[in-house]
């Protein structure tokens, strides 16, 4: 009888405790996020995305500030490689390029997202975001020098998530985002000479999908 009563008053004990923990959330948040991204839609000048990229593996890095108990306002930073498709492999080899392999894409922009229930374990969010995107689809060799080619513009995204806390300050979740963008330049970087953009003449609306997982620590 005393050793059920001892427990008893322990898990009150520990739930009088952690209770308010997991509701008192810090005000701004790191977060960080790894994905698989699937390329859509049209790219540009003729092409489409998929026939540029087969798929991204997008890691992001994410700061927000929390406002009221349920809004958070930041910014992100995304890179991660890309792999190139067979069609645009092919069409630079044509146009005399060696060594082609795929390259890397950039995101950097603003967000903001709604937190549900966040006194809770689990707590599902949404969010917005818009910014600007490089996506360098191949790194090749054009006589003997290093060379990146690829496109660059503006992008908005809807996402979806959850993050379960794991800690009253250490959440981890699933995520998905839509991305919607639209390329306005040409990019491309060649050794010794720098970096030169043309416009593209006939744009596309392009997409990714992603699904991942973020992780987030709160201060």
């Amino acid at each position: 009888m005393k050793t059920r009563i001892a427990i008893i008053s322990l898990l009150l004990v520990v739930t009088a405790l952690v209770s308010p923990a997991f509701a008192d959330e810090g005000k701004f948040t790191l977060g960080a996020r790894a994905a698989r991204a699937v390329p859509l839609g049209t790219a540009g000048d003729g092409w489409k995305l998929n026939e540029l990229v087969t798929l991204g593996a997008p890691v992001q890095l994410d700061a927000d500030v929390r406002v009221g108990d349920s809004w958070r306002v930041g910014g992100y930073f995304s890179y991660g490689p890309v792999a190139i498709a067979d069609e645009a492999k092919d069409f630079l080899a044509a146009a005399g390029l060696s060594e082609i392999g795929g390259h890397r894409q950039q995101r950097v922009g603003l967000q903001v997202a709604r937190d549900f229930r966040t006194s809770a374990r689990l707590s599902p969010w949404v969010g917005v975001s818009a910014g600007y995107e490089w996506t360098r689809y191949a790194a090749a060799k054009v006589a003997g020098q290093e060379t990146e080619i690829g496109m660059a513009g503006f992008d908005a995204a809807i996402q979806l998530g959850a993050a379960y806390k794991v800690t009253p300050r250490f959440t981890v979740g699933p995520y998905a985002a839509f991305d919607l963008g639209r390329f306005g330049k040409n990019v491309s970087w060649t050794e010794d000479e720098g970096g030169t953009s043309t416009d593209i003449t006939e744009k596309g609306t392009h997409q990714w999908l992603r699904f991942g997982v973020k992780f987030g620590y709160s201060f």
